[in-house]
């Protein structure tokens, strides 16, 4: 309640999330005006607490540059966000993610990320009547690419190889979901393999068509969603004179009844 205010404005501190009225009426010598009509407002307040979604907390085998993601704070709008995403949970000088000035909950990551190492990360809301508190602190250990796999058969230089051939390699550590690739060609730099085979969950491929008397090279390399290894070491070898594949037998004993 307050009079004698010389201006058309009149600026004060109220409280936060506190709705409020007011009137106005105009003074001078000859008295008073009537009050005018009773207008509303409601003071807004700093967002709310971020709760993290994802990467979940003490998760393991994070992507490489994964998609952070928590839930929209409420308070008055526009709400930005902050992300930090650091090795040490102090979070004292973060070196991996800091940034503001996010108006959307998820964040995909162009950063990649160190493999098989622990982090931490937090979000904080922002308007414009302030900032919210940090989050809870998650936690997410990333995932490691495969290992780069080791030929095993055809042993390079072997020669007379018949059809089929059995091509085997040993398996490679890493994160889980791992597959292969086998290239096989006649052209060293495998420019446009006979074979390029992905998606191979074993350690085994068949290969039955190939040429007779023909020095060919393969390679293998891993994948998993944390990314793939190098090709693994280029091993040639020559199939046969005669490299076909063996006829379908024909039964003769006993008779088919």
């Amino acid at each position: 309640d307050t009079s004698s205010i010389s201006t058309v404005f009149y600026l004060l501190t109220l409280n936060m999330d506190t709705q409020y009225f007011w009137h106005v009426r105009a003074t001078n010598g000859f008295g008073a005006s009537d009050w005018s009509s009773t207008w509303s407002f409601t003071v807004g307040n700093v967002p709310s607490v971020p709760v993290l979604l994802s990467p979940a907390d003490a998760s393991g085998s994070a992507l490489l540059s994964p998609v952070f993601e928590w839930n929209a704070s409420t308070g008055a709008p526009p709400v930005s966000y902050t992300l930090q995403v650091d090795t040490e949970n102090t979070f004292s000088n973060p070196t991996t993610i800091d940034l503001g000035g996010l108006y959307v909950t998820e964040y995909n990551t162009t950063a990649v990320l160190n493999e098989n190492l622990l982090y931490y990360w937090r979000v904080r809301a922002s308007n414009e009547f302030g900032d919210s508190n940090w989050s809870a602190e998650y936690s997410f250990t990333t995932g490691t690419k495969p290992g780069v796999p080791a030929l095993s058969l055809p042993v390079s230089g072997v020669t007379g190889v018949d059809m089929p051939v059995v091509m085997e390699w040993d398996t490679v550590s890493g994160s889980s979901g791992i597959t292969y690739t086998i290239q096989v060609d006649d052209d060293i730099v495998f420019s446009s393999p006979d074979y390029n085979q992905g998606y191979i969950s074993g350690t085994k491929y068949v290969v039955n068509s190939l040429n007779n008397a023909q020095i060919y090279y393969w390679r293998v390399k891993a994948v998993n969603s944390m990314g793939e290894s190098s090709w693994s070491s280029i091993w040639a070898f020559a199939t046969s004179s005669s490299a076909t594949a063996p006829t379908v037998p024909v039964m003769s004993s006993p008779l088919n009844t």
